[in-house]
């Protein structure tokens, strides 16, 4: 694994190192320590950090029992952070003489996996056709909230959907779109970008071109952190001293209690003129600054690189994105996109996306997903490398006897240790090889032992949802 480590933080290792000396030359303190470990409580549970690391025991397909006159194919979801709770987008397609119907209709269902229940979501009148999109953007740790998004009518300047984002309340059993008298002003408008809900439920961190707040003047995409109680927009930007130039913001990821967002910011701003470039950055509430998630090694934003996709562990400490940066941490000479992991207490960072033996990836990586303490990150594909010893992918010129289309390339996803860097096939057909599908991450569960994923597909029957279930090793 590779580490990028500040002056300040080989410091503070100094420092811990001479104490950690101090203290085990001192017998008393040694003794000390022994009755104070030997009086531990043996039955406590220990989180995933503590222990091994993780297997995988089995996979689990997420679908709806249906009619049989009645094909239903899950197409997205998400899972809530105790597992509990599964919310599906299934696709209701009608079997006309044997055969799928081209009308589909898409419905919202969450599954209780303790009680073996299904709820069906009676969603508003939605603009857009049969073939309305449904988009799963979170669901609350506890399964209490769900949020996604759906299409409210069309652009008249570019005949595109416009996406509007709804909340619903389980207890409640309501749903309700958010802010609709400001996120469809003149009947345009919407959630043009990303949207992510906090883990308990209470903030939507929401990316947008509409203008929420009175200090937003410019026609870039903003993200707008909202309090779901109180309706109440705030809108959130970069320190210009942190990122200078900033432009457009997007890829909002929230930890639990909505203090903290993680985002990208684009900017247009560089000493040979005007050089595109992306970097994640954070946005502390609490203590109302900014922080540089990506930086070079001197501390500055990059110019003419891409950071992206950012998402934040519940407490805040951790930070997973991809970039295609050479000099975020030494020996990246793969020229590929990279995952990487950004410790902010440790003030380090990590390249995830590297084989089991140290080897990069000579076909980039991304997509990444964490769990809460950070030990454990999965990401996608589809450098062969990554797989089993002896497993190989299907050729990419392989014809899918499904939908008889090329097979193409297949991304496959993985399980990164990060403490021993074990990495491991989780896409995996039953004799444990790789399929002939590209598979995607959609959430890993807080105590790595759930993760949700789902297969892509170019036409119907789509492959649908799947929970794979890890658990740690003897």
């Amino acid at each position: 694994m590779e580490v990028s480590m500040s002056g300040a933080a080989r410091e503070r290792r100094s420092l811990a190192f001479r104490l950690r000396w101090l203290i085990f030359s001192a017998p008393i303190l040694v003794v000390v320590g022994t009755l104070f470990f030997l009086d531990r409580d043996v039955d406590d549970p220990a989180p995933p950090r503590r222990g091994g690391g993780l297997r995988l025991v089995g996979v689990e397909r997420q679908e709806i029992t249906a009619p049989s006159e009645t094909l239903r194919v899950t197409s997205h979801g998400s899972v809530s952070g105790d597992g509990r709770y599964v919310a599906l987008v299934e696709i209701l397609t009608e079997v006309v003489d044997g055969r799928p119907s081209v009308d589909s209709r898409y419905g919202l269902f969450i599954r209780d996996r303790k009680n073996g229940t299904v709820e069906q979501v009676s969603l508003p009148p939605l603009e857009g056709g049969s073939r309305a999109e449904i988009e799963i953007a979170g669901i609350s740790a506890d399964g209490a909230v769900v949020l996604f998004k759906a299409p409210v009518g069309t652009d008249p300047t570019t005949f595109g959907k416009i996406l509007g984002t709804f909340v619903y309340d389980r207890a409640a059993r309501r749903v309700r779109q958010l802010a609709p008298d400001r996120l469809l002003a003149g009947g345009k408008g919407g959630s043009r970008g990303e949207v992510t809900l906090s883990g308990d439920g209470k903030w939507v961190a929401i990316a947008t071109d509409l203008r929420l707040a009175p200090r937003d003047t410019n026609s870039w995409t903003d993200i707008y952190l909202m309090e779901l109680a109180t309706n109440r927009f705030t809108l959130v930007r970069p320190d210009a001293k942190v990122i200078p130039g900033s432009r457009a913001n997007d890829w909002p990821s929230l930890n639990h209690d909505g203090t903290v967002v993680a985002y990208t910011s684009a900017s247009l701003e560089g000493s040979d003129g005007d050089v595109p470039s992306e970097d994640v950055v954070i946005w502390d509430r609490r203590r109302g600054r900014t922080e540089l998630i990506s930086p070079t090694p001197g501390g500055k934003p990059h110019r003419g690189s891409t950071s992206f996709s950012p998402r934040i562990t519940a407490s805040g400490r951790h930070v997973v994105f991809s970039s295609d940066a050479r000099d975020l941490v030494p020996n990246d000479t793969n020229t590929e996109i990279d995952v990487f992991i950004r410790d902010r207490d440790a003030d380090t960072l990590a390249r995830a996306s590297v084989a089991a033996d140290g080897g990069q990836s000579d076909d980039g990586a991304g997509g990444a997903i964490v769990d809460d303490s950070g030990r454990f990150i999965v990401f996608e594909a589809e450098d062969p490398k990554f797989l089993p010893a002896g497993a190989t992918l299907p050729p990419s010129d392989a014809i899918d006897p499904k939908t008889s289309l090329p097979v193409g390339k297949v991304i496959n996803i993985y399980l990164k240790d990060m403490e021993t860097g074990f990495l491991q096939l989780i896409s995996a057909a039953p004799g444990g090889g790789p399929t002939d599908r590209s598979a995607f991450p959609i959430k890993l569960t807080g105590d790595a032992r759930l993760l949700l994923f789902g297969f892509r597909s170019e036409s119907p029957p789509l492959d649908g949802t799947f929970l794979a279930t890890l658990a740690p090793e003897n």
